[in-house]
């Protein structure tokens, strides 16, 4: 079995961790939960990752406390406008998101 790895990206003050290995859907939550304000985050994905992999990544940081708006954006290059952009953030907006709550782009492509 694979283990998971840390992989530092040096920025400076901007540095960051990437978490690589198995299970990292289940355990997401809990690797979450230390570096958030306040226990609230947005969530963008897209149909495809959302049917295969969403339920499981929500349930994670539900269970880790995390309160979770999930705003699904169409897939494909069509999608990459203002008007999408508008929509997820009217989404974030009514869900009273704030700006030190969290967003996780929870795709590829369009979705980041």
């Amino acid at each position: 079995m694979t283990s998971r790895h840390s992989i530092a990206v040096e920025l400076g003050p901007r540095s960051y961790r990437v978490e690589v290995g198995p299970g990292l859907l289940d355990a997401a939550g809990g690797l979450i939960a230390p570096v958030l304000k306040r226990g609230r985050v947005g969530l963008v994905s897209d149909p495809t990752v959302w049917a295969a992999h969403g339920p499981r990544l929500v349930s994670s940081l539900r269970a880790a406390g995390i309160e979770t708006t999930v705003h699904i954006a169409p897939a494909g290059e069509g999608a990459k406008s203002f008007a999408e952009l508008e929509r997820v953030c009217e989404a974030f907006v009514e869900a009273e998101l704030e700006r030190g709550d969290a967003l996780i782009a929870f795709g590829g492509g369009v979705v980041g």
